[in-house]
């Protein structure tokens, strides 16, 4: 298991404050179990994977694009079954009600959606503020949780609109799994037995994007993982996330990030 985050040596006691946010390689038979929680707030993502959650008597399979919420001394017992690893995103904070009305989440509630990597974004940046305490951090982290609650609200909201099939689920969750392979919108298309349009329509009703821009946002998402890690070389990691090229993967992330992948690596280890 890899913990990716900054865990503070105290909790702020402020109206809002982050006290801690990770990323979490997960793996078959991990189990967090908390009978009396913990005293703050905990907004946990998954981001790919699924987990058998406890809520009181009832058990909840929650999959890839949930979130759950935990309010302070709120019992959390889940635990992770799937044969495959798993990424979780989590933060633990503080804040007043008028904020947390932004989320418009009941706690101890799974709340269904599809992975996005612009949620990740928000996450790895509030890492990287907690990690680097620059100047002000504490008041970016703030900008970032407000930022994070109306885009997690928008993403249940957007799901909860449309009728997600089983078929375009299983393509979306091939595609979480499998973002390295170079499959085509038709062949995405075939996987859930609809035309290519009729597929690429459905699709960015849940998204609010294309297959492709979907797969190259993931992409994206776990070279800035791999970046991080020490030891890992621009090719290698082009080459594992399906790139024909480094430069065609230095040119991609140049223009999703504003930075070639040398820059970023070491911009986040500075």
């Amino acid at each position: 298991m890899q913990i990716k985050g900054y865990w503070g040596e105290h909790l702020e006691e402020e109206s809002t404050s982050v006290n801690s946010s990770g990323h979490i390689f997960t793996f078959h038979g991990r189990e967090i179990d908390r009978p009396k929680g913990r005293p703050d707030y905990l907004l946990l993502y998954i981001y790919h994977g699924e987990a058998k959650f406890f809520f009181g008597k009832h058990e909840v399979m929650c999959s890839s694009g949930d979130f759950i919420l935990y309010a302070p001394n709120e019992p959390q017992h889940h635990i992770y079954e799937s044969n495959a690893s798993g990424e979780f995103y989590y933060v633990h904070f503080w804040t007043d009600e008028n904020l947390l009305d932004l989320l418009q989440m009941k706690s101890s509630t799974p709340y269904h959606s599809v992975p996005s990597a612009d949620l990740c974004d928000i996450f790895e940046e509030m890492i990287l503020e907690l990690q680097h305490k620059n100047q002000d951090y504490k008041v970016i982290c703030q900008s970032l949780l407000s930022e994070l609650f109306v885009k997690v609200k928008r993403q249940i909201n957007r799901s909860a609109s449309f009728r997600v099939t089983p078929e375009l689920n299983s393509v979306i969750e091939y595609i979480n799994r499998n973002y390295a392979e170079n499959l085509s919108l038709e062949e995405y298309a075939k996987m859930c037995g609809l035309s290519k349009y009729h597929f690429l329509r459905e699709f960015k009703k849940i998204t609010h994007t294309s297959p492709i821009k979907y797969r190259a946002e993931l992409r994206i998402c776990h070279a800035k993982d791999m970046l991080r890690m020490k030891g890992n070389r621009v090719n290698k990691i082009a080459e594992q996330l399906g790139y024909s090229t480094t430069e065609y993967f230095s040119d991609a992330f140049y223009k999703a990030t504003g930075m070639r992948p040398s820059e970023y690596a070491k911009k986040i280890t500075e």
